[in-house]
């Protein structure tokens, strides 16, 4: 009987799958490795973007808020500038209405008072201009007013005469106008 020795033929097999195990943990581990630094590289991307991101939203944020500080403060300035320019006006008015109550309006009719910038447009009719000098010479509201100038004195076919006055408030007057180049009639 003839004895085959197969004892070398399971040493090789033996070393063969021990060879084949070595190499798929081998590869199972860097494949591990490999996807967990692809994982870490893409992750670590996607943050600095993140961060870039969430520091020019910072940067936009201070000034988006510096801007509504200055926004808030230009309207509390203007506010408190119209208030101030509004009690004026207001005072103004009032005086100058005070005033046009307290006065004898003698043979003085007015039909139209109009504020335009810095001036009072007063327009209305008399029955002579002497009526209306008389009464612009003894009218106390006058002194509210820097300059009068009168703009338009006509007779109508009524035998009234129609008339258009203004008066300037402040330092605004027409000459000003006028030394800028300006027309007067232009300049309010």
């Amino acid at each position: 009987m003839v004895e085959i020795n197969l004892l070398p033929w399971r040493d090789y097999v033996l070393v063969y799958q021990r060879k084949q195990l070595k190499k798929i943990l081998l590869t199972a581990v860097l494949s591990a490795v490999f996807l967990v630094a692809a994982m870490h590289l893409l992750c670590s991307r996607q943050l600095h973007g993140l961060q870039i991101r969430k520091t020019q939203l910072d940067q936009d944020l201070s000034q988006y808020a510096a801007q509504q500080q200055l926004r808030a403060s230009m309207r509390l300035l203007h506010t408190e500038e119209a208030g101030q320019s509004r009690s004026r006006d207001d005072t103004a008015a009032g005086k100058l209405f005070v005033e046009l109550g307290k006065s004898r309006l003698s043979g003085v009719c007015f039909t139209e008072i109009v504020r335009d910038r810095n001036s009072i447009l007063f327009a209305g009719q008399t029955r002579s201009a002497a009526d209306l000098t008389d009464f612009l010479v003894n009218w106390n509201a006058a002194a509210l007013f820097s300059e009068l100038q009168i703009d338009q004195l006509q007779l109508q076919k009524s035998h009234l005469m129609q008339f258009r006055f203004r008066g300037f408030e402040g330092s605004y007057l027409p000459r000003q106008a006028a030394s800028n180049g300006e027309h007067p009639e232009n300049a309010i």
